[in-house]
């Protein structure tokens, strides 16, 4: 994945037997997808802080108009 946002390429750790991502995924009020994953906006560290302190203003709205939600989910390495 990559931050919707910003475009940082997700890094992703082991923590003994778990994978965690530098990347949330944010559910949106997307109605109709082709798949589950298109719901979840992925945002990196920084930019999810300012998502939350209301920084971010329609980004919401923009992630759910994107017509390639593919392009920020799934990243070939």
């Amino acid at each position: 994945m990559k931050c919707y946002n910003c475009g940082k390429i997700e890094d992703v750790v082991r923590r003994g037997k778990e994978l965690i991502s530098d990347i949330e995924r944010i559910e949106t009020d997307l109605k109709e997808y082709s798949d589950e994953e298109e719901k979840f906006m992925p945002l990196c560290q920084d930019c999810f802080r300012d998502w939350q302190d209301g920084k971010l203003e329609d980004i919401e709205e923009k992630w759910i108009a994107e017509k390639n939600k593919w392009e920020y989910i799934y990243v070939e390495n």
